[in-house]
């Protein structure tokens, strides 16, 4: 069994198809990298002559106020509201005057200052001086949080999203590309594994080995599944690598939100509340790693039981990738039926989205969906094939 499994292990590799998609694949990582670093760029340079929105705000709703009356004739709630919005002015004028200091970090203040602001518009929510709706109670209490964390930990605030740091390159990764591009890869790499031998007649050549046919899908299988996997983690930990010693690894108690429920609930409240807790980016990706690995898992090995049921390696190629694509298309869909959503897989292509409460279900729901049904898609794998008249 260990000559086979080497074989379809050297197959795979030698594989043009593989080679040229995980070449593709290592290209647009390193795309995606040099892109965001000059958004990054671009953004700090344009954030030294740019207002926050904070400001422009504050300013538009006391001009909104100054037109109705004027400020001798206002009665006493206009006045306090326009003393609210003035003071939170002041907060967004000392945020973006410390943000852009010359000659020395103040970047403690600009976070100082953005807690008191959020603080000082939680409170004036509260009390009914202003609804502020641009965003809601739950979320100005989320940014305090982090912003105190920033402070605690004495961590320095990344200057822009865009900033590339290896974990925030990985935590992007997984939540931007993994849905889409590394699914792809995978599907790709394992959707011709039986067809390939249809298209061939090299499943004869199977047959004649001394072993059932049982054996022989879970060599294939297997080989094809590690190899796919290994390639692909393989890429992205090389790449993680080289970046980190260019950009900086970043630190890994950076604060990320996370559900407090992921993996000791089956369905999350966090998806209603917004309320979430916040966790070192470094914590945050080890969590992610079941996740993500059991989703690759599982497109792997629906695409193996798609290529034993097409007739030739082009229709399981599109069939795979076809399919794969429009289940994410419908998963916004899907999201409006809260039962159907919890044992919808794609529910889960997102990793995350399911760790930080974007999904009805925790990460507890997302490993026992995506665990079972990549049991049972095998088992049906390995029955089709055994079934299966190859003559």
């Amino acid at each position: 069994m260990g000559k086979l499994f080497r074989f379809e292990w050297l197959k795979s590799r030698k594989n043009i198809k593989n080679i040229v998609m995980l070449s593709l694949f290592l290209i647009i990582l390193v795309g995606y990298i040099i892109l965001n670093g000059v958004l990054a760029q671009r953004y700090k340079i344009d954030e030294r002559v740019n207002y926050t929105s904070d400001k422009w705000y504050s300013v538009m709703k006391m001009n909104e106020l100054l037109a109705l009356s004027d400020e001798k004739d206002m009665s006493k709630d206009m006045k306090t509201e326009i003393d609210f919005w003035r003071q939170v002015y002041q907060y967004a004028v000392s945020q973006d005057i410390y943000k852009h200091w010359r000659g020395e970090d103040k970047w403690r203040d600009v976070v100082r200052e953005t807690i008191e602001k959020n603080e000082y518009l939680l409170k004036g929510k509260e009390e009914g001086i202003t609804t502020y709706n641009r965003i809601s109670d739950q979320e100005l209490r989320n940014e305090i949080k982090k912003n105190q964390v920033f402070l605690a930990e004495d961590i320095k605030p990344l200057d822009s999203e865009y900033q590339m740091t290896s974990l925030h390159f990985l935590y992007r990764l997984l939540n931007q590309l993994f849905p889409y591009l590394i699914v792809v890869v995978v599907l790709i790499v394992c959707a011709d594994t039986m067809s390939s031998e249809f298209d061939t007649g090299s499943y004869k050549f199977l047959m004649l080995q001394p072993y059932r046919r049982g054996k022989i899908i879970h060599i294939k299988s297997i080989a094809t599944i590690c190899y796919a996997m290994i390639s692909v983690l393989g890429i992205i930990a090389g790449v993680f690598l080289v970046n980190g010693c260019i950009n900086g690894f970043g630190n890994p108690n950076y604060p990320v939100a996370i559900d407090g429920s992921r993996f000791s609930r089956l369905i999350s409240d966090t998806y209603k509340t917004n309320a979430v807790e916040y966790i070192g980016i470094g914590k945050f990706l080890l969590y992610v790693i079941p996740i993500a690995i059991l989703y690759l898992l599982f497109t792997a090995v629906f695409a193996l039981i798609i290529s034993t049921l097409a007739a030739n390696s082009i229709a399981s190629l599109s069939m795979s990738v076809g399919i794969m694509l429009a289940a994410i298309m419908l998963q916004p869909y899907v999201v409006s039926y809260k039962t159907l959503s919890l044992v919808y897989p794609v529910s889960y292509c997102n990793p995350v989205e399911v760790l930080s409460g974007g999904t009805y279900g925790t990460a507890l729901m997302a490993i026992l969906v995506l665990a079972f049904l990549s049991i049972v898609i095998y088992l049906m794998n390995v029955l089709i094939f055994k079934k299966r008249d190859l003559l």
